[in-house]
């Protein structure tokens, strides 16, 4: 018997080391692909999420009066300009003041009648 070299044999190896090494090559750069995706994704995300919590539910506190111990008080608030309404009466709200070294505190809601008693 006489032994031929198969050359045909050959290209077909070098093919599938050549088929192997672009599909690793393409797997990983979809992995890269994939996961920068996602830190984009995740990222926006957090910006659309701190964005619309900054822009819909804040007021900004401009001041306070205070007329005596028990019950005038006058507080001063705006909405941000693109803020939804905010109810008032779920706004909470502590003033404490001290005076000849008496600390005097307050607490509540904005809207409600029955605060808390002051604090001597």
């Amino acid at each position: 018997m006489r032994e031929e070299n198969d050359v045909l044999a050959q290209v077909g190896l070098g093919a599938i080391i050549v088929f192997i090494g672009t599909l690793l090559a393409v797997t990983s750069s979809a992995y890269v692909m994939i996961n920068q995706l996602e830190r984009i994704s995740q990222s926006t995300e957090k910006t659309v999420h701190v964005a619309t919590n900054e822009a819909h539910t804040q007021i900004i506190f401009v001041g306070a009066w205070i007329d005596d111990d028990f019950d005038d008080y006058l507080f001063m608030i705006e909405y941000q300009s693109l803020g939804k309404e905010v109810i008032t009466s779920e706004v909470g709200f502590v003033l404490w003041c001290e005076h000849n070294n008496v600390i005097n505190r307050r607490y509540g809601y904005l809207g409600d009648d029955l605060l808390s008693a002051p604090d001597r």
